[in-house]
């Protein structure tokens, strides 16, 4: 393969998504949640604080979080 080139290389790009933790189902949202604690500890420590679950109930409010999604390009 020459220099330079990146033919049969697998690139990755990430991109992200608006995820909605309330409406996941139990499965998926482990994983977000996981996801969140590991990336955003700052998010998921305010997501878990009683004044923001206040806000949550006093609004029937729902939880929507931006992710970064990783996508293989070759």
């Amino acid at each position: 393969m020459a220099a330079g080139s990146d033919m049969g290389e697998i690139q990755m790009v990430s991109t992200t998504k608006r995820v909605n933790l309330s409406r996941l189902p139990p499965d998926r949202k482990r994983s977000a949640w996981a996801w969140v604690q590991k990336n955003r500890p700052e998010q998921a420590g305010l997501i878990q604080s009683a004044s923001f679950q206040q806000l949550l109930t006093t609004f029937n409010g729902e939880v929507i979080i931006e992710m970064e999604i990783n996508n293989e390009k070759n």
